[in-house]
């Protein structure tokens, strides 16, 4: 825990992956680089470079020019239902434009096609990370951030165990602002929940003459329908591509049941294993100032002490306990 929570460093908190053995990952494949265009957002700050990759996914990365010396490989979310491109990734620096910012260097993979597929992006995942250490330059330390279908991504990356040329860990620690590290089952749950009420509401995929089959198969298997037909079918119910004045009283009907509702506040226990783990490092620098009087250094461990008693109790009451 102590060296864990001494690796906090950025965005609030780094969970730090605990690597010991793993496969060995094919090195020296990274293909040649390129400069390209930055988004608006790190353009005066950094330098960025593409490729592609010989798997079909675009690369992106970014060096800041006032560098670190660290990297953040990214995963991004999903999983996407268009083809990757060459600006795949753009809109993700852009939206964590603030690693660059504060120095890390950053670079992630379009992943090399659409649909979902975790041990693929895992790869290509690492194919990013080796772009930028054989292409561009050799980082300290390595995070792994995964967003969202990216932290299932991430989740299994740091599973792998994946190591560096000389046999070292490829990665120092992780990140994953993710709800699904919960489990791929569990995480597409609301998934079905939509298809399920689309179907409830739509009737028209599949339509009433044509075979049924599991909705949570999404689709049946071996099934030729393009996003277009699916597009096509979505628009018959709910008229979402034309004016509203355009929509049929149906389809209003249709396309109101099928909106979300008002958000709901969420509630502030949800924090508190962030609270926590922020009192934890707050405790390790304190335990670990020699410049703190003994005296000082007992009362301010204590004073934590109790706050992280008191979030015990409030977790144990929230848990039913």
């Amino acid at each position: 825990m102590r060296s864990t929570l001494r690796s906090v460093k950025w965005a609030g908190f780094w969970v730090m992956a605990a690597t010991t053995t793993g496969p060995a990952f094919a090195q020296g494949s990274a293909p040649a680089s390129d400069t390209t265009e930055c988004p608006k957002e790190v353009a005066a700050i950094a330098t960025c470079y593409s490729a592609k990759h010989p798997s079909g996914a675009y690369l992106l990365a970014a060096i800041p020019n006032a560098w670190n010396g660290d990297l953040v490989v990214f995963a991004h979310g999903g999983p996407s239902v268009v083809p990757p491109t060459a600006n795949t990734s753009k809109a993700d620096l852009a939206k964590y434009s603030f690693a660059v910012e504060r120095g890390f260097g950053w670079v992630a993979s379009s992943f090399r096609r659409e649909g979902y597929g975790v041990q693929m992006a895992v790869e290509d995942t690492e194919h990013a990370r080796q772009f930028f250490v054989e292409r561009i330059r050799q980082p300290r330390r390595t995070i792994l951030h995964g967003a969202s279908y990216g932290g299932l991504v991430g989740s299994k990356l740091v599973e792998k165990q994946f190591k560096k040329a000389d046999g070292s860990n490829a990665f120092d620690g992780a990140l994953f602002n993710s709800g699904f590290v919960i489990g791929a089952a569990r995480g597409h749950d609301f998934r079905l929940d939509l298809r399920v009420v689309y179907q409830y509401d739509c009737k028209n995929l599949p339509r009433p003459d044509e075979p049924e089959y599991p909705l949570w198969n999404g689709l049946p298997a071996g099934a030729k329908v393009t996003l277009k037909d699916i597009e096509a079918r979505i628009d018959e119910c709910t008229g979402f591509t034309k004016p509203a004045d355009a929509r049929s009283p149906q389809q209003k009907q249709n396309l109101a049941n099928l909106s979300y509702g008002k958000a709901v506040a969420s509630d502030n226990d949800q924090l508190i294993p962030i609270r926590q783990t922020m009192l934890y490092r707050d405790k390790i620098k304190i335990e670990d100032d020699a410049n703190l009087a003994a005296d000082d250094k007992q009362k301010r461990i204590a004073d934590i002490d109790a706050k992280l008693a008191d979030l015990d109790k409030k977790l144990a009451m929230k848990n039913g306990g």
